[in-house]
């Protein structure tokens, strides 16, 4: 069940990358910053045994400093994207769980 819920967000992170461009550059900045250092929070949970969670997971400031980083890049692979190709036909299932909800287009 771990590894479908961890699959399904890694659609969703793929999903924001491609939205994130619609942000100020700033916004970006500190988006793909925070989605990077909480995509890493995944593998650490598979990691721990099974069944098992080992409290809270979290990035140690090594770790944080990589994924804004890996940020950083993201947004400027954005932006060279944004240039040269066409933005990618989003995935609309990844909507389905908000059907219903208060505010949802239908």
């Amino acid at each position: 069940a771990v590894e479908i819920l961890l699959r399904r967000a890694r659609e969703h992170y793929r999903s924001a990358d491609e939205g994130v461009r619609f942000l100020p550059a700033r916004a970006q900045l500190a988006v793909q910053t925070a989605s990077r250092t909480y995509e890493a929070i995944g593998p650490r949970v598979l990691a721990a045994p099974s069944g098992t969670l080992p409290g809270r997971v979290h990035v140690n400031a090594a770790g944080k400093a990589l994924h804004m980083t890996r940020g950083i890049a993201s947004v400027i692979g954005l932006r060279a994207r944004a240039v040269l190709w066409a933005v990618p036909e989003h995935d609309n299932r990844l909507h389905d769980a908000l059907a219903g909800l208060p505010g949802v287009a239908g």
